[in-house]
């Protein structure tokens, strides 16, 4: 009586798959302090988050686990129901995954701002320069950076009409973190004579 090892092939075959398409999903996971580690790097030297940037890298890691999951699944043209249901299956998870990090990373970096502001100085400050970008469906966003000086100003989405109001040179009114000088908000953007005096003689 021969013993058909096909069987046994398939199953060691089929564990096979499953282990690559989880190692690369814990990969996706124990990536993201490596994530907001390079966003933080970012906002306090470049004065930006590159959230365009992390929502690339995402966007990457799920087309690889796409790529991953119908490889070593080895899907035919016409996968039965089970092969069908366990790549649907490890795509959803894969996006759950991506959701997850996008929010989390942000919140992260949103918590790590706050706690650079909550030892900050009020002063005064300007704008260095403006920036306008346009989406391929026509969507505009308007952008000022203000800081300090010129080598310690910050990226702020704003709405266009005070895009529009405000432009380099002009002085506005600023929190200013003592740790990460280069991390700040704007709590004045069109302050009148007597309030710019105010902070710039240090008399509030």
């Amino acid at each position: 009586m021969e013993y058909d090892f096909s069987h046994d092939s398939d199953g060691h075959d089929t564990i096979r798959k499953q282990k690559t398409i989880l190692i690369t999903m814990i990969i996706m996971i124990v990536s993201t302090p490596f994530e907001i580690m390079l966003m933080k790097y970012f906002d306090i030297n470049d004065g930006e988050r590159t959230i365009a940037w992390h929502f690339f890298y995402c966007v990457v890691q799920f087309l690889v686990l796409f790529v991953i999951n119908f490889t070593a699944l080895e899907q035919p043209q016409y996968p039965d129901k089970r092969d069908r249901l366990d790549a649907v299956l490890s795509l959803i998870v894969a996006a759950i995954i991506i959701v997850f990090k996008v929010w989390f990373v942000n919140y992260r970096v949103n918590s790590f701002e706050e706690q650079a502001l909550s030892d900050s100085n009020d002063t005064v400050g300007i704008i260095t320069q403006k920036d306008l970008t346009q989406g391929k469906h026509g969507e505009r966003s308007y952008y000022l950076w203000a800081g300090k000086n010129d080598s310690l100003s910050r990226r702020h989405e704003v709405s266009e009409d005070l895009y529009n109001r405000i432009n380099p040179g002009d002085t506005v009114i600023l929190q200013v973190s003592k740790e990460y000088p280069r991390i700040n908000k704007v709590n004045n953007w069109e302050p009148n004579a007597d309030e710019i005096a105010k902070y710039r003689d240090g008399s509030y």
